[in-house]
């Protein structure tokens, strides 16, 4: 399909996973797809570019670095020359330990706070100019059932991504003058 056609993805934490399920869905719609992650991020590209034929570029990102995140807004801009789709999946989750509350250490909340939530505010603050430039665009952040239902022992997981859906709501009445639409979307235990 080339419903896509001419428009240009960055998809978070694309080296596995539902990332690299997504980018590879808006690879085969047509779409140039920047696979951004910590690691595989050019493993991933060179198989989502062999596989649909699209324009891949892969990236090393750190979505809680402000300096690794204008880097890939650069890039993106740089090889493609636009920003049409964000989607913010980088996630810290399946290197979590089940554990009581009072059990998770400070350091480890911060490591999911930076990723799960600052992560999702700093790519949206690079990419946002670039998408109200073009007209608009459009933002995908990845949440999580989790917060609805008040799943316990990994409760920095649920109250980062409780944080996402809240952020998205905001930032859609926001940037949706600018004709940017933001959306989120809330998959649950996904086998991919």
């Amino acid at each position: 399909m080339d419903r896509l056609k001419g428009k240009v993805a960055i998809v978070t934490g694309a080296g596995s996973g539902i990332g690299k399920a997504l980018a590879r869905r808006l690879a085969a719609d047509g779409a140039a797809a920047v696979i951004a992650d910590l690691a595989n991020y050019d493993i991933a590209a060179a198989e989502i570019a062999t596989a649909t034929g699209a324009r891949t570029l892969g990236l090393q990102v750190d979505v809680s670095s402000e300096n690794d995140v204008a880097r890939m807004a650069a890039e993106t801009v740089k090889a493609f020359g636009r920003i049409d789709i964000l989607v913010n999946n980088a996630a810290v989750f399946s290197t979590i330990k089940l554990k009581p509350f009072e059990e998770i250490g400070v350091a480890e909340w911060r490591k999911v706070m930076d990723v799960n939530i600052l992560g999702v505010a700093l790519c949206c603050r690079a990419c946002v100019p670039h998408m109200r430039k073009a007209g608009g665009g459009r933002i995908i952040n990845l949440a999580s059932g989790a917060p609805i239902k008040g799943v316990p022992l990994f409760l920095h997981y649920i109250s980062s991504k409780g944080a996402v859906i809240a952020m998205t709501r905001g930032m859609a009445r926001e940037l949706g003058p600018d004709g940017i639409t933001v959306n989120a979307i809330a998959p649950g235990l996904t086998e991919v």
